[in-house]
Formats: structure tokens, sequence, C-alpha cells
């Protein structure tokens, strides 16, 4: 069973999930430091995790499964995600 778009922006809201957020996002850039020039696809729900690649990275997109549900992002102008 798929945790919903809606219960997973909850969850990263709050206190717990930006723990969480922080924790996977160290590893994250320990694992993968930069993305220079670089196509960045975040499978799943990846918006926690994507800021970073942003400025360097040559595009940055999300695909989330339909099950789940999508969120537009990123929340500048344009949009970014794909269900």
């Amino acid at each position: 069973m798929r945790v919903d778009v809606l219960a997973l922006q909850r969850f990263y809201a709050s206190s717990l999930g930006d723990a969480a957020r922080r924790a996977a996002a160290r590893r994250l850039a320990a694992l993968w430091p930069h993305a220079d020039g670089l196509d960045v696809l975040g499978v799943g729900y990846p918006s926690p995790y994507l800021d970073r690649f942003r400025a360097t990275a040559r595009r940055v997109v999300t695909m989330m499964p339909a099950a789940q549900g999508a969120e537009p992002w990123p929340r500048t102008p344009g949009c970014d995600s794909a269900l």
C-alpha cells in the first residue's frame, strides 16, 4: 500500500519528517556531492531532496507514481513533475 502525497507532505512538514529529510540528505550528499551539468531524475517522493541539485544540474525532474499522487515541483514558477 502506498502512502498518498498529502500524507508525505504532512510527514515532511513535521519535526520528525524534517529530521528524516536532513539525515537522508546528508547521506545523499556524501554519496553524490554534486550534479554539475547532469540530468537528475527523482522517482517516488523525491521533492525534499532535489532542491540542492537545481543550482548546478542541467535538468532536475521528478516522477511520482499514480497510486501515490503527485505534487507540483518545484514550487517556483514552472513544473518539473510527472505523474
